[in-house]
């Protein structure tokens, strides 16, 4: 629900403030690049803990993967700014710094906009998927009908309604398993991006200390 969000953003807020005077220390007194790789590995590591998502998982399983990406998000934030910047002539940082800043936030709505695609498809490939493995000949889904429909009984009665509710339902939950394995995917596929993203340090460009 809405408080359980707000609690985790929190986490994952606190995380980052903690974590910031510490991004501060690193980039002066160890090499920008391993800074940035603790940055993104700790992202690939956040994110992929928290692609196997269940209908089961609550605010304790959320925390370590939110600490973790939040603390990590500071170092990737700091370390590619500097390491970007860090070595311009400083007549030119400010027209640098916006367009680093315009390539960022283009490169989020891109990611927005591929993550958000990605997420719809699966949605339909994954509900799909399970569609086609449930058959009513299966005990599990002829004893659960049943039991479904139950839950509508006194509000319904004994009637084709009850039924049709009972019925809804269970499109309801496959629905919702199809979600959560399509969010797990993208939370993994992003998780991967991170990895990659390691392959890269070699090319940045900068100061090695600030």
């Amino acid at each position: 629900d809405t408080l359980q969000i707000g609690t985790i953003i929190v986490v994952l807020g606190i995380s980052m403030a903690i974590s910031s005077p510490l991004a501060g220390v690193l980039v002066r007194i160890l090499h920008l690049r391993w800074v940035a790789f603790f940055g993104f590995g700790g992202m690939a590591v956040g994110n992929w803990l928290q692609g196997n998502l269940t209908a089961d998982v609550g605010f304790s399983e959320l925390i370590l993967p939110q600490v973790v990406r939040g603390i990590s998000s500071q170092f990737c934030w700091l370390s590619c700014v500097i390491l970007a910047l860090g070595s311009i002539d400083p007549a030119k940082v400010k027209n640098a710094s916006s367009l680093y800043s315009l390539f960022m936030r283009l490169g989020a709505a891109v990611a927005i906009a591929v993550g958000s695609t990605q997420l719809e498809n699966n949605t339909v490939r994954h509900y799909s998927e399970i569609a086609d493995t449930v058959s009513f000949d299966q005990p599990s889904v002829s004893e659960s009908i049943p039991t479904l429909t139950n839950l509508f009984t006194g509000q319904y009665g004994a009637s084709p309604t009850a039924d049709q509710a009972g019925l809804t339902l269970l499109v309801e939950l496959v629905t919702r398993q199809a979600m959560i394995m399509a969010f797990n995917d993208v939370t993994k596929n992003t998780a991967l991006l991170s990895a990659m993203a390691l392959l890269l340090l070699p090319l940045f460009r900068g100061k090695t200390k600030q």
